[in-house]
């Protein structure tokens, strides 16, 4: 009855979520980052044979569904911000940077390039409280009551790629 009068008032009822974003910014991802290399190196000689960008989805599918874990930080925040933040602590838990860290300083900065800015953008500042509880949930994951998305994402499926990184 409710579909009937919707469709009848041509009403359009539909959500942004944080996976409508994931496309677009692993693409921006991608050119931006130029050394892969060392990320391909370690997949092959821990023998989980996955390229970096298969990778890099991985941890931002296991941090986009941590996310969904924390209903305050889900509802609180633009799905756009979810993903980039994801985007980005998934590039600094692989090492994925636009060059060499020459310093801890200037780090996180190499993490986010101009690129995903311009495409995502979300500068580092806007990314930097969305990030902080990405990562504490992903710190607590092991041993939170919720721990299947936990054992999802490092289950024999996924071949350990998530585990203790």
């Amino acid at each position: 009855m409710e579909r009937e009068i919707c469709n009848t008032l041509k009403f359009a009822l539909s959500f942004r979520t944080p996976f409508h974003y994931i496309d677009r910014f692993l693409r921006a991802s991608h050119v931006s980052s130029n050394s892969t290399l060392s990320c391909h190196c370690v997949a092959i000689e821990s023998g989980m044979g996955h390229t970096t960008n298969d990778l890099l989805e991985r941890f931002l599918y296991y941090f986009l569904d941590l996310s969904l874990l924390d209903y305050k930080l889900f509802v609180s925040n633009r799905p756009s911000l979810l993903t980039a933040s994801s985007v980005y602590l998934s590039r600094s838990t692989l090492g994925i940077s636009e060059g060499p860290i020459r310093d801890r300083s200037s780090a996180g900065k190499m993490f986010w390039s101009k690129t995903l800015e311009y495409y995502t953008s979300y500068d580092m500042k806007d990314l930097e409280c969305t990030v902080k509880d990405l990562r504490m949930l992903h710190e607590e994951a092991e041993d939170n009551e919720f721990r299947n998305v936990y054992k999802k994402h490092t289950g024999p499926s996924q071949r350990g790629s998530i585990a203790h990184r």
